[in-house]
C-alpha cells in the first residue's frame, strides 16, 4: 500500500524542524557579565623637546624693520642648521608686519592727543624640534646669540612612545583579565568567553613649562635651563566578560 505526503504535510515539517533547530540559546543569553577598565604605564624620560624661537625688529620704515628682520631670521635659521637640526624639523609659524602705533599730545596747554604711526614691526617665529633633548639649552642660548631676541612654547615628547604604548596594549588587557577574574572568584563562578574589547582613547600629553613667548634683551644667556622631568604613557580597555559556574 502506497503512503502519500501531500505538499502542505511537508512545508508543515520543515517549518516546525526549522523552528526547533534555530531555537535560542536562552541560557548564554542571560548569562551574567562583568564589565571594566584595564590599565598599563610606564613614566618615560623625554628625549625630544620643541619650542619657538623667533626673531621680532622695530625701526621707523616698513622696509627698513623688514630687513632686519630677514638678516636677524637668517642668521638665526643659519645657526640651527650649524648646530645640527634638520631642515625637516624646522618650520616657520609666524611672519608679519605691522604698524607701531603711538600717542602724542600738543605742547602748548591741554590740546587734543594725535594717534599716528611711530613705525614698523616685523616679525618671524621658527618652531624647532630638538631631537636630543639635553642639548636644547644650549641650541636655543646660541640662537639668541646669533640674532633672535624671543623663545617659548617649550614642550616635551618621547621619539619612541608608538612602540611602548604597542608594549602596554597586551598588559592593559591582562590587568582587566585579571581584575575581572578576582571578581568572578568572589562570585563562586569564573570568567567565560570575552563579550566585548574596545581602547580608550588616550591623547599624548605634551610636558611644557611655564615659559611664554620671552622678549630677549640683547646679551644671550649662556644656556637655558631645561629639564624634562617624566612623561606618563599610558594604555586603557573597557572589556566585558561572561561569568560561568566554576
Amino acid at each position: 500500500m502506497r503512503h502519500f505526503l501531500t505538499i502542505g504535510s511537508v512545508a508543515s515539517a520543515l517549518i516546525w524542524s526549522g523552528i526547533a533547530l534555530a531555537a535560542p540559546d536562552t541560557d548564554a543569553a542571560h548569562a551574567p557579565q562583568i564589565s571594566l577598565n584595564g590599565s598599563a604605564f610606564v613614566e618615560v624620560r623625554p628625549d625630544q623637546a620643541s619650542f619657538t624661537l623667533g626673531v621680532v625688529s622695530e625701526k621707523p620704515t616698513a622696509a627698513e624693520a623688514a630687513a632686519d628682520n630677514a638678516r636677524a631670521g637668517t642668521a638665526a635659521l643659519e645657526m640651527l642648521k650649524s648646530l645640527g637640526i634638520e631642515a625637516k624639523d624646522i618650520r616657520t609659524t609666524n611672519l608679519t608686519l605691522s604698524p607701531v602705533t603711538g600717542e602724542e599730545r600738543e605742547q602748548r596747554g591741554p590740546g587734543p592727543i594725535k594717534r599716528g604711526i611711530v613705525g614698523y614691526r616685523a616679525s618671524t617665529s621658527l618652531l624647532v624640534l630638538i631631537r636630543d633633548v639635553d642639548k636644547a639649552g644650549m641650541i636655543a642660548a646660541k640662537v639668541i646669540d646669533a640674532g633672535g631676541n624671543t623663545y617659548g612654547g617649550l614642550t616635551f615628547s618621547v621619539s619612541d612612545r608608538s612602540a611602548r604604548e604597542d608594549d602596554l596594549r597586551g598588559k592593559a588587557v591582562s590587568e582587566a583579565m585579571r581584575k575581572a577574574s578576582l571578581y568572578a572568584h568572589g562570585a563562586g563562578m569564573k570568567l567565560g568567553r570575552l563579550i566585548s574589547l574596545v581602547p580608550e582613547e588616550n591623547h599624548p600629553i605634551a610636558y611644557a613649562n611655564d615659559m611664554g613667548m620671552a622678549r630677549m634683551a640683547s646679551a644671550a644667556p649662556m644656556a637655558l635651563p631645561v629639564e624634562p622631568g617624566v612623561s606618563r604613557i599610558e594604555v586603557r580597555v573597557a572589556a566585558s566578560f561572561e561569568l560561568v559556574p566554576e
